[in-house]
């Protein structure tokens, strides 16, 4: 299966070599010196890959897009795995229809993190004498061939509003609901198998197998200097009714978010400020520093490895510092032909009351991404 999936990216990339001055198409590759991918509680270094390829042509009114990625490890061969979207949109005034498939294929030792995602999604905005609004809907459905229990059906809606000032502030505000539902009612699962040993304590029941969750996010972006921006964000979840399933008993692996810690069944707020400064060679430098609190109503925690408490939910504090330096270069008299060099440290510390989500680590990235 992995093979045919390279095959199909190196045919699209032929096809589109052939007709490279009518399509847009990107490039890149990614390479990460990750401490602890994993979020293990001891760390296990990786090198770790990535290639991707884009390509996006309009035809008439619509617009048609394939990104592929594959992803390897250094030490941890049998988690390499292959990603690819494919979608189709169109514009009209001041609104966007749209709607993409995803799929994530992985080595037979992992394939219970094969997933298949369907979506459609509209967006429409407007400008008053106050401010401008923005509005979102979108509807997924995200099945697990080897995994059926997890498969769900996601509803959310949004509205944004912005707003800028002379005095080069701006503020940002938004309100989201997020519905989830779960395919089945189950009293319980048993996971066994590399990366499930926390299986005998996922329960599911009448009452979780659906999830309304209310979200908002605040920001206020202001231009110091010429060269020089600061933003402060904050972001507020509140699980409304449900309390969702109990997903988080599956293990990490890298690249993979949902059912290790989906965002929908958490609770919480973070805050955090990112200072931004263009220097010389118009080089842009970012530090940003993020402070999470979460709450996880249909997990417990672990006092140990084989110790489990039900009675208490997991509860983390998680700290998150980066520094991005990035420059643009610009090939050609097009704008569109350019190379974007990116480097990244982020260190992260997560600390809670659950035994096997205490952890630490750092990266070091490198990104080069051309666009033509």
């Amino acid at each position: 299966m992995m093979k045919n999936k390279m095959v199909l990216i190196a045919m699209v990339m032929i096809f589109s070599g052939q007709f490279y001055a009518q399509w847009n198409m990107s490039v890149s590759t990614y390479q990460e010196y990750n401490e602890n991918p994993f979020r293990y509680r001891e760390t296990s270094p990786e090198l770790i890959s990535s290639y991707n390829l884009g390509v996006e042509k309009e035809f008439g009114d619509f617009n048609i897009l394939y990104f592929g990625s594959y992803s390897t490890l250094s030490k941890t061969t049998d988690m390499n795995y292959f990603w690819h979207q494919g979608g189709l949109y169109t514009n009209w005034s001041n609104s966007t229809l749209g709607a993409y498939f995803e799929q994530r294929i992985n080595k037979e030792e992992y394939n219970y993190y094969d997933a298949n995602l369907y979506s459609a999604y509209f967006r429409t905005s407007t400008m008053t004498d106050i401010a401008n609004l923005k509005f979102n809907t979108a509807v997924s459905y995200t099945s697990y061939p080897n995994l059926s229990d997890f498969n769900n059906l996601l509803l959310n809606a949004s509205v944004v509003v912005n707003k800028s000032f002379e005095t080069k502030t701006t503020l940002i505000g938004a309100a989201i609901i997020n519905f989830k539902s779960y395919k089945d009612k189950i009293d319980s699962i048993s996971l066994t198998g590399r990366g499930m040993q926390r299986g005998r304590n996922s329960l599911l029941n009448s009452s979780s197998v659906n999830i309304t969750q209310l979200e908002l996010n605040g920001r206020v972006a202001q231009s110091l200097f010429e060269q020089t921006g600061l933003a402060f964000n904050i972001n507020y979840k509140k699980i409304l009714s449900g309390s969702s399933v109990s997903v988080g008993v599956i293990e990490s692996v890298y690249g993979e978010t949902e059912l290790y810690e989906d965002p929908v069944a958490q609770e919480g707020f973070s805050m955090g400020a990112m200072l931004t400064q263009i220097i010389p060679f118009d080089v842009s430098l970012q530090a940003g520093y993020f402070y999470y609190d979460k709450t996880y109503p249909s997990q417990g925690r672990y006092l140990s490895v084989d110790s489990f408490e039900s009675a208490i939910q997991r509860h983390d504090l998680m700290n998150n510092f980066y520094l991005t330096a990035s420059k643009m270069f610009y090939l050609g008299e097009e704008d569109e032909n350019n190379l974007n060099l990116s480097i990244n440290y982020t260190l992260v510390n997560n600390n809670s009351n659950s035994y096997y989500y205490q952890y630490s680590g750092s990266l070091i990235s490198l990104k080069l991404d051309y666009q033509f």
